[in-house]
């Protein structure tokens, strides 16, 4: 689906310094109330196993769809690749606010608790945009501009991951609020 340079830029916008910037994030505040992880776990939990498994497969599809549907709405390789490649990067860049907290909704969280995180964000997406749009980047990495309306549509969908990762949080803390003696970790 991508050339190999747009892979490499997808590491760059979706990775790497907001992954650091993530690591400044404040705890959760109630981790002294929680029971112990057993040892055996290892360093993710099952309920993170879980939500990368569901995350990532609606990435793949959500991806795969919007280049699939751009192709028969009589797109170019180009520019069908383009869509597609911002639809993963606004999906990275919900994703990375919806891990924020393990178990807390993003909406119970401050915004500007962890500008490092906000800022590197935002900073790869107008990143992704500069590339887009310059020329010379664009022709470099096979990309085109795309419309306002394009960007509102990715947007969009990018924004299905929060909405899957804050439902399965809420399920979660409801199940936890009327089956306190179930074990769930």
């Amino acid at each position: 689906l991508f050339l190999p340079v747009q892979m490499l830029w997808m590491n760059v916008v979706t990775n790497g310094v907001q992954d650091i910037a993530l690591a400044f994030e404040p705890a959760e505040g109630d981790e002294l109330t929680r029971p112990p992880r057993p040892r055996s776990e290892g360093l993710l939990s099952r309920t993170l196993w879980f939500r990368a498994g569901i995350t990532g497969a609606w990435m793949a599809l959500a991806v795969l769809l919007s280049f699939i549907v751009e192709l028969h709405a009589g797109s170019s390789e180009v520019h069908a690749r383009t869509v597609a490649l911002t639809i993963f990067v606004m999906l990275s860049f919900f994703q990375v606010f919806s891990a924020r907290a393990e178990h807390k909704s993003l909406f119970q969280l401050r915004l500007l608790a962890n500008k490092p995180l906000l800022y590197t964000s935002l900073g790869a997406l107008l990143a992704h945009w500069a590339v887009m749009t310059w020329p010379v980047s664009a022709q470099l990495l096979g990309l085109t501009p795309l419309t306002a309306w394009e960007w509102l549509l990715c947007i969009g969908v990018g924004s299905t991951v929060l909405i899957i990762v804050e439902a399965e949080k809420a399920v979660r803390r409801w199940s936890r609020r009327h089956h306190p003696d179930t074990d769930e970790t």
